[in-house]
């Protein structure tokens, strides 16, 4: 049996590319931001605890061996308010029923200057998954307007 480890940090910012992997071990941070092609990996007993997440160009994986239970506590990863922007990623995997819970997640985008649209995706893969949240978008079915699109929730053939 291994010893688990806790940290606690107000703000953890992970950019340029950087890996963080959360095993065997929990982390509580007031805030956590990830840019540049960053990724924060929740492995297997890994829980991440945060008020507030952003994923901007990068990725959060919760591995498909983590554990998780009913209560927030249990939960790989908990936040309050998770952003997912500019091509960034938050995958699900095949994790455990609980393995995420948030109270707000949104899916907002940014345009480049040749007008390309890249959005926040969030990927449930193959995984039977409930989102029990207020899912939001920055984009409108309007096309008469300048954020006309639509935000992106992936998942494979056999998802549900």
């Amino acid at each position: 049996m291994g010893y688990h480890q806790t940290s606690l940090i107000d703000t953890l910012s992970i950019n340029s590319g950087s890996t963080v992997n959360v095993a065997d071990s929990t982390l509580i941070s007031d805030s956590i931001s990830l840019t540049g092609l960053s990724t924060l990996n929740i492995n297997e007993d890994g829980h991440v605890a945060t008020d507030s997440l952003t994923v901007d160009n990068s990725t959060v994986t919760i591995s498909d061996e983590v554990s998780a239970g009913w209560a927030v506590g249990d939960a790989a990863l908990y936040a309050n308010n998770i952003k997912v922007t500019n091509d960034g990623i938050l995958d699900v995997g095949n994790t455990a029923a609980n393995a995420l819970q948030v109270d707000t997640l949104n899916l907002t985008s940014t345009t480049d200057t040749s007008g390309n649209i890249h959005a926040g995706v969030f990927n449930i893969e193959s995984n039977r998954f409930v989102l029990d949240a207020d899912l939001t978008n920055d984009r409108t079915n309007d096309t008469t307007k300048s954020n006309y699109g639509y935000g992106l929730i992936a998942m494979n053939s056999d998802g549900h």
